[in-house]
């Protein structure tokens, strides 16, 4: 079974919607939350050059604030 059998592989999109839909959707979070925890995603998941290192993902407000 080689990697071209895997869903992941096959699939034409990964994302049919921004990450603020089903945040709102299956309620995990409150609303004011929504949208911090999606652009935090988006860094998150950043493919270009200028994406952050994980040390500068751990400094991002939202994870000192959930840290304290």
């Amino acid at each position: 079974m080689g990697p071209q059998s895997y869903t992941l592989f096959r699939a034409n999109y990964l994302f049919i919607y921004p990450f603020e839909t089903p945040l709102r959707r299956y309620e995990v979070t409150s609303e004011e939350d929504v949208l911090v925890i999606a652009t935090f995603m988006r860094r998150c998941l950043r493919l270009d050059s200028d994406k952050p290192s994980a040390e500068q993902l751990l400094d991002d407000a939202l994870c000192v604030e959930k840290s304290v």
